[in-house]
């Protein structure tokens, strides 16, 4: 059974970090990250920012695509007429997805989890759940669109239902830059391991 005073103390840690109040650390080995568990550490992740660029790319590539276009005069203003309409459509689109992605976070403590994404929150425990697969993963790019490599982590919640969370979809600070995705790993690992071992 799940500890309702756990999930209130993330609530608010993650109203602390909204305010500002966010102790930073800086962490680049497995062993900072056991002193932080050891410590009471709390860490949160918020949804990366980068996602914004989204909403500079798309009219841009669109303005582009005009530019380019091998059409008469006469056709040019129903064209970008036209253009304009779909760059709006788009746009609302693009940045609906923006805004749900920023709004993602996880907060991690020593003895669970509380989580948004998209428009879902969820809470579980360490000692009910089982980390199933944390790996690095490589999608394949393409014609001009480089591969892309996060690390990935799978829970396995209580209804046996699997819980994915996907190191490039969160911004963070504390991760040394070389070793981010490993530390995303190993913050999971070893806060789960650990808080199943030892439950505070």
């Amino acid at each position: 059974m799940d500890n309702p005073n756990t999930l209130e103390e993330l609530k608010e840690a993650l109203k602390s970090y909204k305010k500002g109040k966010y102790t930073f650390g800086k962490y680049a080995t497995g062993e900072q990250i056991e002193k932080a568990f050891l410590d009471g550490k709390i860490f949160v992740l918020k949804g990366t920012k980068k996602i914004w660029l989204l909403c500079v790319f798309v009219p841009m590539i669109t303005a582009i695509m005009y530019f380019f276009l091998d059409i008469d005069e006469e056709y040019r203003i129903m064209i970008l007429v036209s253009f304009s309409i779909a760059i709006a459509f788009v746009e609302i689109f693009v940045v609906i997805i923006c805004i749900s992605v920023v709004r993602w976070f996880v907060v991690i403590s020593p003895s669970g989890v509380y989580y948004r994404r998209v428009t879902k929150k969820g809470y579980f425990e360490w000692k009910n759940v089982t980390l199933a697969k944390g790996s690095i993963h490589t999608t394949r790019g393409g014609y001009k669109r480089p591969s892309v490599t996060t690390a990935r982590v799978i829970i396995i919640l209580p209804n046996n239902k699997e819980l994915l969370f996907d190191s490039g979809r969160y911004g963070n600070k504390e991760f040394v830059r070389k070793t981010k995705r490993v530390m995303f790993l190993r913050l999971f690992q070893i806060y789960s391991t650990l808080g199943r071992d030892h439950p505070k």
